[in-house]
């Protein structure tokens, strides 16, 4: 099932909402579980998407050196590893990093670190709490 133009994941109610079932997909034939390189797939729909103020494209940037480019992360992740995951659509600013200032987070990164992957860091907000991607947001 894919969900458009969501904030909140279960309210079906939602006005804006788009709910379309799909069989078909292709996950990237190079993933690894391990390092999650290649953590992306392609899903077939059976019916055109009509784009409205809920429902809009995303542009892919077409940078090839990200440096400290800023970048907004979105997605239903779960809450710090706690295993739940958020009923509703969670943002925030980030910052990528650039290869070489990852290069200090090798050892905890070890598997997943190279040149292709994007970094980005987490940052506080006004409240104090950290803001970072966290696992099922991909």
């Amino acid at each position: 099932k894919v969900i458009l133009g969501a904030h909140s994941y279960s309210d079906k109610s939602e006005k804006g909402r788009m709910e379309i079932i799909s069989t078909k997909y292709k996950s990237h034939e190079n993933y690894s579980e391990k390092t999650v390189e290649n953590d992306i797939a392609v899903i077939e729909l059976p019916e055109a998407i009509k784009f409205t103020d809920t429902i809009k494209p995303i542009k892919i940037s077409k940078l090839k050196d990200f440096g400290s480019e800023e970048v907004r992360v979105a997605g239903w992740g779960f809450f710090n590893n706690s295993g739940k995951f958020s009923k509703v659509l969670q943002t925030a600013q980030m910052k990528l990093l650039a290869y070489k200032e990852c290069e200090k987070y090798r050892k905890n990164y070890l598997e997943v670190l190279n040149e292709k992957n994007l970094f980005v860091v987490g940052r506080n907000n006004k409240a104090g709490e950290v803001k970072m991607i966290c696992n099922g947001d991909s």
